[in-house]
């Protein structure tokens, strides 16, 4: 009965790390589009990035294959939704959208902490993602009025947009 015990308390706090590391995961690709830094220290931003991964990965490798499916899910959307870093040439264009975006992330960061508290306490019916799907609205609203016209690459925001409903979306479900 111990070891059993000892295995769901040992399942638990690897969740509430695969969660924390999503978190900080999230936070440093957001930090990528908000600090003007980010064009002279890449390889520091990226660096963080790559060690936000890590830990994620690292924690995701001693979940059961329940709570990974669904993490994974959200792994893989944030960082397709993080490429945005990558694909836009000319990050000055994201102090046009960085309301918007500082929004976003916490927004992202507040559902993410109402889902690793409802693995935890399966009380708590739902996640609401409203706040989140406000904020993303809102950043389209800017995409249409702003970043369409200003932008060399109005396409990547599309993407951009796209991958964070599909995140919105997968943590309703969840």
């Amino acid at each position: 009965m111990a070891l059993v015990e000892f295995k769901s308390y040992q399942q638990q706090a690897w969740t509430r790390i695969a969660w924390q590391s999503l978190r900080q995961l999230n936070n440093e690709l957001f930090a990528c589009l908000l600090q003007p830094e980010y064009t002279e220290n890449k390889y520091l931003f990226e660096r963080r990035v790559h060690v936000a991964k890590n830990h994620f990965m690292r924690a995701a490798c001693q979940l059961d294959e329940v709570v990974l499916t669904v993490l994974n899910q959200l792994y893989d959307l944030m960082l397709e939704y993080g490429q945005i870093r990558r694909r836009v040439t000319d990050p000055t264009i994201f102090s046009l959208c960085q309301s918007e975006l500082i929004d976003m992330l916490q927004a992202i960061n507040k559902v993410l902490m109402a889902a690793s508290k409802r693995k935890i306490n399966l009380a708590i019916q739902s996640i609401d993602t409203s706040e989140l799907s406000a904020s993303i609205e809102r950043f389209e609203e800017n995409y249409q009025t702003v970043l369409k016209i200003t932008s060399q690459e109005p396409v990547v925001f599309l993407l951009f947009i796209f991958n964070l409903k599909q995140f919105c979306l997968s943590c309703e479900k969840y």
